[in-house]
C-alpha cells in the first residue's frame, strides 16, 4: 500500500534571464533523484511575473508521478476547490486504465479557495466583453499545435469569429520535444516558426523548464499534465488555454496523456 506524502512548495526568483517560479517536490521514495528536488520554469526575457493566486497548476506538474508513489499530495498553499475535484476524476482514469501502476490521490493543502480575487475576476471578465476573453495556446512547432492556431488565430483564423478562441499570444516550451540541454535546437525552432507569428500578429512567450529532465514520469502518460502546469503559469494573464489535440476520435488510445476523457 502506497503510504507516502508527496509533498509540493512553491517559490518565486529573479534571475538575468527572467523570472523563475519553483516547485520544490519532496518525497521519500527510494531509488528517486533524492528526497527532494526542483522544477524550474524560467520566464525567458520577463522580469515581472504575477504570483499565483492558487498552486493547482503545480500539482498538474508532478500528478502522474504521485499517483504512481504516493497515496497523497501535500501542498503548502493553496489550491482550488474545483481542481480537487478534477484530480480525482484524473486519478480515477488512470487507476482504472493501468491499476497496477496508478492509485487515485488525494490533495490536502493550506487553504482551499473557490474563486478567484475580486480583482481579477472583474479582469476576467473584462476579457468576455471581447471575444471569450483572452486566450493563450501551447505551441510546439508541430502539425497539431499548427492547425490550432491556423484554426483560432484573431488576425486570420479559419474558423468564423463565434467560434474562434481569437489567439494572440503562444508559448512555446523549452525543454519538452526539443530537450533542455539543447539551446541551440530550440533557437534554430524559434527562429523557423517566426514567420508564421509574424503573419498571424502572434505574440510568443517563452518557458524554459527541466521538468522532464527528472525522468520520474512516464511521458507518454505525463505529457499533457505537465504541458498544463506551464499553462497555468499564465493563469493571471489568460482565461483561456487551449492545445493541439492528437489521435482522432475514430481511432483514440487509451492511457494516454491527451486522451479526450482526461
Amino acid at each position: 500500500m502506497k503510504n507516502n506524502v508527496c509533498e509540493i512548495f512553491f517559490d518565486q526568483l529573479n534571475s538575468s534571464s527572467g523570472v523563475v517560479n519553483k516547485l520544490t517536490v519532496s518525497h521519500p521514495t527510494v531509488g528517486l533523484p533524492g528526497s527532494k528536488w526542483t522544477i524550474d520554469y524560467l520566464h525567458v526575457g520577463k522580469l515581472n511575473h504575477s504570483l499565483p493566486f492558487v498552486l493547482d497548476g503545480y500539482v498538474c506538474a508532478i500528478a502522474l508521478f504521485a499517483m504512481q508513489h504516493a497515496s497523497s499530495i501535500k501542498v503548502h498553499g493553496p489550491v482550488s476547490r474545483k481542481f480537487v475535484r478534477n484530480m480525482q476524476l484524473l486519478s480515477e482514469a488512470w487507476a482504472c486504465w493501468l491499476p497496477e501502476k496508478y492509485s487515485i490521490i488525494e490533495i490536502e493543502a493550506e487553504k482551499y479557495v473557490d474563486a478567484r480575487p475580486v480583482t481579477l475576476v472583474k479582469h476576467i471578465e473584462s476579457f468576455f466583453k471581447k471575444n471569450k476573453g483572452k486566450s493563450l495556446s501551447s505551441f510546439s512547432g508541430g502539425a497539431d499545435a499548427g492547425f490550432t492556431l491556423l484554426r483560432h488565430a484573431l488576425k486570420g483564423g479559419s474558423l468564423p469569429g463565434s467560434q474562434r478562441f481569437n489567439i494572440e499570444d503562444v508559448v512555446m516550451v523549452h525543454g519538452f520535444d526539443v530537450r533542455y540541454e539543447n539551446q541551440r535546437g530550440f533557437d534554430a525552432l524559434r527562429k523557423s516558426v517566426q514567420p508564421v507569428f509574424d503573419k498571424y500578429e502572434i505574440n510568443c512567450h517563452v518557458v524554459r523548464t527541466n521538468i522532464r529532465c527528472h525522468e520520474v514520469q512516464t511521458w507518454g502518460h505525463s505529457f499533457m499534465a505537465q504541458l498544463s502546469s506551464v499553462l497555468h503559469q499564465f493563469s493571471g494573464e489568460f482565461n483561456n488555454g487551449l492545445v493541439g489535440s492528437s489521435e482522432p476520435y475514430t481511432d483514440l488510445v487509451n492511457a494516454w496523456g491527451s486522451h479526450p476523457a482526461i
